[in-house]
């Protein structure tokens, strides 16, 4: 029994693989495939027979069963009644009392295959092991049904008897075994027919398509790509269908591409599952040259006749651009958002690095700052693979490619080819090592609008490794850099003219507090005091005490203009001096109000003052009392300076400028002296050895005072020779 149960199982295996021969039949003719699978299911199950277990001369069983249950549920009826004719002929053939049993036998199994394809909507490819091992158990059911059709009947029972356990055990599992074997073929050879089919179908659509249109199986093998695909990712058809999964994909992108499709095949099992669904999803590919691509991919199942889902069919569309571009956006807004962050410069630097990196190939990248005065440049980052710079450090670059984009003001993409032409043209120069590719834009300090450095990339592989598009994007950084560092550079000016004006402010403050207390305070006092005694003291004046009120009077009021020039010269420095601006007439300034009040000290010294003036138009515009202080300064000055002989006041015109000079012929003054006379608190002669009183504060008010009017003072001066002061201002009309 045991050696006719193996030689049976060998049967089995053997019309699988008959079976799936005689499948590719089915395209051309479903009725052919029918009539020879039926004629194999026959011969098969008349080899059967030959193989039998024989309880008794002329009653014996054997996998008959088995074969026709199977010719039921895969050949269907054509098949499943030509494959009982021919097994029921050779079994009439055959003879014995259990011919009846044995036809039986053979048009049992038959219609049960027959009926559970029907009830699966004879579709094959719906059996699972379960179906299957049913069909085998109701198969072998009807066959040990049909031996109690045995004459006499107690034979038929009694061979029941003996045979239904090993039958009911032995037959299921080789039906499961050999719908199994059937049930794969038909699939495999389905989904290729199919696949070849879609094939055809998409060969004669895709030849001309931008898209790469595909097909794979269920394990992501491509079995058809289109034409396209060389512009993509740079194979030929033929090189593709060679690669392997795993040459395809990224290892992460291979994961999340089979989880996907565990995914849609759970789902494809439900009941209410959309079999026209399809996805989008974004993946990355490897091209030819093993750079990646970012894809759109449009993915759904391809299906049989039966609705199964058999691979895959889908279009990829190269998006590599359109998510460089939206992170470019993001890049430059990040940039620009984190330009008005408080970091330095060499944080900006690096993070701007990070950003061009992950759009880039930017392993080699710098930025250069220039210095005009000593025509070097400073790197503030730099990293290359084969070129080494200190950072901060100083280095000529003189006619290199930096150089040359920071001369022109305008960014470059300088390929390999490009850079030997502006070489042998004598343009530029070689300065490091050459590289394929080359980019850079010029950093523009916006305030004052010139170039102060070059922000580049350069690439020694690939020629493509930049665009045009690429260059545009580096100019927009390169941008936001300069606005950058003008926002740096302006912040410490801003911080050092706070911390000036803080410590004016306050030295000022302290100033005119001292000021009021230790000076004006006394001087109150002494000309409070003076003015009591000369009223206890009316009628008891003599010419020696009226000569002693005069000196304090003069000292008093020496004190008090030395506070208020010092005054009026802090005001100045801390630029809180308040101008009021408007048209005033320096003839009458001059004749009217300080040739009067100075007439009297002038003749006091038995010097000659004197006024001429030679303009017919003497308006100008300025601020009246800096103007009335300018000319009060150098006419005392003037007279405190000379001993004998004149001061000369004179007005003239210069075509739209009217000249104010005032000379004398007093001790004049060196020519080391003239270098630092409107410096402050400055004096020819100084210490208590001093001939003449003052703090050195004069001229430099007047110096400020010609600042605040537009005007320009000069000075020309001899030792022992005299001075000529001259200041000239903007004419009205």
């Amino acid at each position: 029994m045991l050696k006719s149960l193996l030689l049976n199982a060998s049967l089995l295996i053997a019309i699988g693989t008959l079976f799936n021969l005689l499948y590719n039949l089915r395209r051309k003719s479903k009725l052919l495939f029918g009539v020879l699978v039926g004629i194999l299911f026959g011969l098969s199950a008349i080899a059967g027979m030959n193989l039998p277990y024989q309880y008794a001369p002329g009653i014996f069983y054997d996998g008959r069963s088995i074969i026709l249950t199977v010719a039921g549920l895969f050949g269907g009826p054509v098949s499943a009644a030509i494959a009982v004719v021919v097994a029921s002929i050779y079994r009439i053939t055959l003879g014995g009392p259990g011919v009846i049993a044995g036809v039986a036998s053979i048009i049992g199994p038959a219609l049960t295959g027959l009926l559970i394809r029907r009830y699966y909507n004879n579709n094959p490819l719906n059996y699972s092991v379960g179906v299957l091992f049913v069909a085998g158990l109701l198969g072998s059911i009807v066959m040990l049904a049909s031996q109690t059709l045995i004459i006499p009947i107690p034979s038929g029972w009694n061979i029941v008897k003996q045979i239904w356990l090993p039958v009911m055990i032995v037959f299921p599992v080789a039906t499961v075994l050999l719908g199994l074997i059937l049930s794969n073929e038909e699939k495999r050879i389905h989904s290729e027919q199919l696949l070849s089919r879609e094939r055809e179908k998409l060969k004669l659509i895709t030849d001309n398509v931008t898209d790469v249109v595909w097909l794979t199986d269920l394990n992501f093998r491509p079995t058809f790509i289109s034409p396209s695909v060389s512009n993509l990712l740079g194979y030929s058809v033929e090189e593709y269908l060679k690669l392997k999964v795993e040459d395809l994909y990224p290892p992460e992108i291979l994961m999340r591409i089979n989880k996907w499709l565990n995914e849609e095949l759970a789902e494809d099992k439900r009941a209410d599952a959309d079999k026209n669904r399809n996805r989008i999803y974004e993946i990355q590919q490897y091209r030819k040259d093993g750079s990646l691509v970012e894809l759109s991919v449009n993915v759904r199942f391809l299906r049989n006749e039966y609705g199964e889902p058999v691979g895959l069919i889908g279009v990829s569309r190269d998006v590599t651009e359109k998510k460089k571009n939206e992170k470019v956006k993001e890049i430059l807004y990040d940039v620009s958002r984190i330009s008005a962050a408080e970091i330095g410069l060499v944080e900006f630097a690096s993070h701007i690095h990070k950003q061009i990196k992950s759009i880039l190939r930017a392993e080699n990248f710098y930025i250069a700052l220039y210095d005009k005065e000593t025509d070097l440049y400073k790197f503030i980052y730099h990293t290359d693979k084969y070129d080494e710079y200190v950072v901060n450090e100083p280095v000529s670059l003189k006619d290199g490619l930096t150089d040359y984009v920071r001369k022109n003001a305008k960014a470059s993409l300088i390929s390999r080819s490009e850079d030997e032409k502006l070489r042998e043209k004598g343009v530029i120069n070689l300065v490091g090592r050459e590289a394929v590719i080359w980019m850079g834009a010029p950093i523009i300090n916006s305030s004052r609008g010139e170039v102060i450095g070059v922000i580049a990339l350069q690439d020694y592989e690939s020629e493509n490794a930049y665009t045009e598009d690429d260059l545009r994007t580096l100019e927009i950084i390169a941008s936001q850099l300069g606005l950058f560092i003008d926002r740096v550079k302006i912040l410490e000016e801003l911080k050092i003219a706070k911390e000036k004006a803080e410590l004016s402010d306050r030295l000022k403050t302290e100033f005119m507090a001292q000021m009021s207390h230790e000076i004006r305070t006394p001087i109150n006092i002494i000309t409070g005091s003076m003015q009591l005694i000369m009223d206890e003291l009316p009628d008891k004046k003599n010419p020696e005490i009226e000569e002693l009120f005069d000196s304090i009077n003069i000292a008093a009021a020496r004190i008090i203009r030395t506070i208020d020039m010092i005054l009026n010269y802090s005001e100045l420095q801390t630029d809180s001096y308040e101008t009021n601006i408007k048209i005033l007439d320096l003839e009458e300034i001059l004749k009217k109000k300080l040739v009067g009040e100075f007439k009297i000290s002038a003749q006091s010294k038995g010097i000659n003052l004197k006024y001429e003036c030679n303009a017919k138009n003497t308006r100008i515009r300025g601020d009246e009392y800096s103007v009335h202080q300018i000319f009060a300064n150098l006419i005392d000055n003037a007279l405190k300076y000379t001993h004998e002989g004149e001061v000369k006041i004179t007005v003239t015109e210069t075509g739209n400028k009217v000249k104010v000079e005032i000379s004398d012929t007093g001790i004049g003054m060196s020519e080391d002296f003239l270098k630092k006379l409107f410096t402050p608190f400055t004096q020819e002669e100084s210490g208590y050895t001093r001939l003449y009183d003052g703090n050195g504060l004069g001229l430099a008010l007047v110096k400020k005072y010609c600042q605040l009017n537009k005007a320009v003072i000069d000075v020309k001066s001899r030792k022992g020779e005299g001075s000529v002061f001259s200041v000239l201002f903007d004419k009205i009309g």
